[in-house]
């Protein structure tokens, strides 16, 4: 729980059971790598509906924005591999030794030297180093998507747990009710 967060104190079994829960389905909300930044969990929880608790997990949680850097990286090893099969420019400055009488350098002793290279055959090592590189963006994508339908999952249950116990507990209310109601 973050700063400022007070908690009231229980004023029945029923309430502190509720509690109990409420602080445990807390803790496994934290566990998904978000906190509510609620004091009446309760409350928000039960506003959210289970789609927002979804967005917000799969905007704010570490393990995707790891995954989703890792994507953006296996795109660009792909740019780079696609690049390797254009020549590649070299530029080269020397001082020449030249006798003065020699015409083709007449002024100073620099030579630049402006170049393309490309290889003819390299044995398909290009061809090679381009399809692991798409290979590792699918992966890459497969596992950023794994990780978003696992924490997907993991809201469901998690959601599915509380709204439970929620339940639960209304009807532990409504009952300690008629009980009181009976006396």
């Amino acid at each position: 729980m973050h700063q400022g967060t007070r908690i009231p104190t229980c004023r029945s079994p029923y309430e502190k059971f509720a509690r109990v829960l409420l602080i445990a389905m807390l803790c496994g909300f934290a566990t998904l790598g978000f906190v509510l930044p609620s004091t009446a969990f309760a409350a928000q929880a039960a506003a959210n509906s289970l789609q927002s608790l979804i967005a917000v997990v799969l905007a704010r949680h570490p393990q995707l924005a790891v995954q989703g850097a890792a994507v953006r990286a296996a795109e660009a090893g792909v740019d780079g591999a696609q690049w390797q099969f254009y020549p590649t420019p070299s530029v080269t400055v020397e001082n020449a030794a030249a006798n003065a009488g020699d015409t083709s350098y007449g002024g100073d002793r620099q030579v630049s030297i402006l170049g393309l290279r490309q290889s003819l055959w390299n044995g398909g090592r290009l061809s090679a180093n381009l399809e692991k590189a798409q290979a590792t963006l699918a992966l890459n994508t497969a596992l950023l998507g794994e990780s978003r339908q696992q924490l997907t999952l993991r809201v469901i249950q998690s959601y599915g747990d509380w709204l439970a116990a929620y339940e639960r507990k209304k009807v532990y209310a409504t009952g300690l009710g008629l009980h009181q109601k009976m006396k």
